[in-house]
């Protein structure tokens, strides 16, 4: 008995030696050939649509910058899920399938602006909703890049845990200076001069709604420097042109016509901004260019003949390469 239990426990041992040469490993790597692009270049190769435009503005040294919006990324961890409600669960099962290459993306545009040495120019929406994820890899690839950013409607949305819900002035300042030290820059207002151009970036998306009087102070005192202005924020200023090509996205995207409803809220700057548009009218002359996003589509044109650059969804590898003069 034990001879023939001993025979068979042979057998069968070898036979799985056998079956173990004759099947792949289970983690075997892919093959890889031997002329093998690095994975920035892939990334860029399969994620990033470029666009270019050149903006005469009266820089001291011509340069180049990559203006990018809307990655919407849509990461949440066990800590982000366990810390929320219900609310939070079904907002990243319906969110996250909606931007399935966000994190490539965004991965593409910091590889491809690395590669061609261009300060990184984002105009919100980074984030598709609060969450813990979303700060530690926004805070991770940002750290050490030249990157300058503005805010979006999208980084005050979500149902995640109550300290990322700002319900007042002092929570929403707490939890844009978290923000900040992800980002790399003040979020309320920031002013950076590069080249002798003051890139001005200021929220307009809805964290700032507390701090209104705050932010116009800190634009005028931005704006003292005297030097050519780039404006940057998220909800681009409303123009009719901007309504009318709104309206035939939305028409094109619904199938059928739609019309851009009367008040622009939701869209572009709204009534809170009135007295911030009514000071930058005053200073039209020092304003070159405003860098916007939020439509999720590229739009050119302009807000009382500056010239206003819209950038495309980076959540599908869109960005404008923008060359100063």
């Amino acid at each position: 008995m034990t001879a023939d239990l001993n025979r068979r426990g042979f057998i069968g041992w070898g036979a799985g030696m056998l079956l173990a040469h004759a099947l792949p490993p289970l983690f075997a790597a892919p093959a890889v050939s031997a002329e093998a692009k690095p994975i920035a270049d892939l990334l860029i190769d399969r994620h990033l649509k470029v666009s270019s435009v050149s903006l005469a503005i009266g820089a001291e040294k011509p340069f180049k910058a990559l203006h990018f919006s809307d990655t919407h990324l849509s990461l949440s961890d066990v800590h982000d899920l366990l810390a929320g409600e219900e609310k939070a669960l079904a907002l990243y099962e319906a969110r996250r399938p909606r931007f399935p290459v966000s994190v490539q993306a965004l991965a593409a545009t910091i590889a491809y602006a690395g590669k061609k040495g261009m300060t990184l120019l984002n105009t919100g929406d980074l984030f598709d909703y609060r969450s813990e994820a979303n700060l530690d890899c926004v805070g991770r690839c940002f750290a050490g890049k030249d990157i300058f950013s503005s805010l979006g409607n999208h980084e005050s949305y979500g149902h995640h845990a109550r300290e990322m819900c700002p319900q007042t002035a002092e929570a929403a300042d707490s939890l844009r200076k978290r923000y900040e030290t992800a980002i790399g820059n003040p979020l309320l207002v920031a002013s950076r001069v590069v080249s002798g151009v003051n890139f001005v970036a200021f929220d307009n998306g809805g964290l700032e709604r507390w701090l209104l009087r705050e932010r116009l102070v800190a634009i005028k005192a931005a704006l003292a420097k005297n030097f050519p202005v780039v404006l940057m924020c998220h909800m681009p200023f409303e123009t009719e042109a901007m309504r009318e090509a709104i309206a035939r996205h939305e028409s094109v995207k619904r199938g059928k016509a739609w019309t851009m409803p009367a008040n622009t809220g939701g869209y572009l700057m709204g009534k809170t901004d009135a007295e911030l548009l009514d000071f930058l009218r005053t200073r039209k002359s020092e304003i070159k260019a405003i860098l916007a996003g939020h439509l999720h589509f590229e739009w050119q044109g302009e807000w009382e003949g500056v010239p206003m650059l819209v950038a495309g969804g980076n959540y599908e590898g869109r960005v404008r390469e923008i060359s100063f003069t």
